[in-house]
């Protein structure tokens, strides 16, 4: 899937998903505990629309008695400087955790706000269903001497990448000490897409060393990541770090 011309401009332009996005939500009615989503926003009185957006999603899912926890734990004025993560950004919180290894910068809606429920449904479920392979545990195992980032950069339309995503986030939630993930909304973000020579979606980098565009099958993408971090650590003495799967043209 190529990526679409929008400039940050269109990207701001007033939408609201609510309705579209209720049978999504409404997934998460089953859910056995309650799970912790923590917010990243503009303050209300300087809110761009992606950060309306995530606001919207909010009170549809408290409307629908969702069990969700929003906690907004930054408002952030625009242009501020020395921001980890610009707003919006949403993190998940597993059970117990005052931190979470996953997060979501730009408005979850359409296959991103599918990729955040898997996420949300992965973390309270235990054991996981279906179960993560061996492979995937192998390799968590092995990261052991320093920490690693992913990121994905998908759009709303993007149905690759939810199967993409949750791999890559029940990879993280085995070694949160050591990894982390982040989720781009390309459409939100696009000059973060431009800087990192994404292509097409949904495209997945490995501490900015490696990227490819990620396979949806977990053994592909498993076989993908191994090819760049064949014993847990980059960086790989590979051509620019490319994957069978196709690295930067």
């Amino acid at each position: 899937m190529s990526i679409e011309r929008t400039s940050p401009e269109s990207s701001q332009a007033p939408t609201r998903w609510t309705e579209q996005e209720r049978a999504r939500l409404l997934t998460l009615k089953g859910l056995a505990l309650p799970i912790h989503l923590e917010l990243g926003l503009h303050p209300i009185e300087h809110a761009c629309a992606a950060c309306r957006a995530v606001r919207d999603l909010r009170a549809e899912a408290e409307r629908l008695e969702l069990p969700l926890v929003w906690v907004e734990v930054a408002s952030v004025p625009p242009g501020a400087e020395g921001v980890a993560a610009p707003p919006p950004w949403t993190r998940v919180l597993p059970p117990g955790s005052e931190s979470g290894p996953v997060r979501f910068l730009g408005p979850p809606r359409g296959d991103l706000l599918e990729s955040l429920l898997r996420v949300v449904q992965d973390v309270a479920t235990t054991p996981l269903s279906p179960p993560l392979g061996k492979g995937w545990k192998e390799l968590a195992e092995r990261v052991q001497r320093r920490h690693h980032h992913f990121r994905v950069f998908a759009a709303a339309r993007n149905a690759d990448a939810p199967p993409v995503v949750r791999a890559l986030a029940r990879l993280v939630h085995l070694r949160p000490d050591r990894l982390a993930l982040d989720v781009f909304d390309v459409e939100t973000f696009p000059k973060e897409a431009r800087r990192r020579g994404v292509r097409h979606l949904p495209c997945v980098t490995i501490d900015d060393f490696a990227h490819f565009y990620g396979p949806p099958d977990e053994e592909e993408l498993l076989e993908a990541i191994e090819h760049v971090m064949p014993s847990g650590v980059l960086p790989y003495a590979g051509v620019k770090g490319e994957s069978p799967f196709g690295g930067m043209p």
